[in-house]
């Protein structure tokens, strides 16, 4: 039904509904006192209410809810684009976004094409379509200045909220990235406690050596034997998780 036939419809529906309660009072006076006698001084409100009961139901076989609610679909079309977080995708908006500050809605749209989503290229595909017409105008000169510049500025606000959408569900994205991420270490670092509970550091074995080391650097140097140096090997032991590498002999 096209938006002018569809809108007297609603209005005759409106003066309908409006007048439908006062039928009673204006066919006769015994209609009127058969209503009140049956259903009460509110009777009118039944009347409307049935009257719009049927209306609805009408609607609803001929299928104009379908094309009523059309609108509303888009609208919600837009809000499904779901898009993953990554780098590559969060730098191809920052580039669309610094393309449109100069302007360059063309460049935009080619960076935001390269996401390749299906749901995002349809919008694209009209804001494409949109720019082209501009552009097509421009050149006839169709439009006034004011009129070229009102459609740019549209189109380009019309870009940028999609840009800041995506921009939305990507923060959300990252956020639930960087949870899982710390999730799985903590629970790595959780088993590998586990783990490791129970185990001790290896006993080294040591090498003395008189070659390759100075009495200087030599004096320098502290005991295997004290208990500062085991105490220490054992604490870094214990902060590696047993994950403790040395290679090399002692004075080489």
């Amino acid at each position: 039904m096209p938006q002018r036939k569809r809108l007297l419809f609603f209005l005759t529906v409106g003066l309908l509904t409006v007048a439908v309660g006062f039928i009673p009072d204006l066919v006769s006076d015994e209609l009127k006192a058969w209503c009140l006698q049956r259903l009460g001084p509110s009777y009118p409100g039944y009347f409307i209410g049935i009257f719009v009961l049927a209306c609805f139901i009408l609607l609803a076989l001929s299928g104009e809810f379908k094309d009523l609610l059309s609108f509303n679909r888009q609208a919600k079309n837009k809000q499904q684009i779901k898009i993953a977080w990554s780098k590559g995708t969060k730098k191809h908006l920052n580039s669309a976004k610094d393309s449109i500050k100069k302007a360059h809605l063309e460049d935009a749209i080619r960076t935001l094409s390269d996401i390749r989503n299906a749901a995002m290229n349809e919008q694209l595909s009209l804001l494409s379509a949109r720019l082209a017409k501009y552009g097509q105008d421009s050149r006839a000169g169709t439009l006034s200045s004011e009129q070229t510049e009102t459609t740019f500025n549209r189109i380009s606000k019309d870009l940028l909220s999609l840009v800041k959408a995506i921009e939305s569900q990507l923060a959300e994205g990252e956020k639930e990235t960087h949870q899982l991420r710390a999730a799985f270490r903590q629970r790595y670092q959780e088993r590998l406690k586990h783990k490791l509970a129970y185990r001790q550091p290896v006993n080294l074995r040591r090498f003395a050596t008189t070659e390759g080391t100075s009495e200087q650097v030599a004096a320098t140097f502290i005991p295997y034997s004290s208990e500062e140096i085991r105490e220490e090997i054992g604490k870094t032991f214990q902060e590696a998780y047993g994950r403790l590498l040395m290679v090399g002999q002692p004075g080489a």
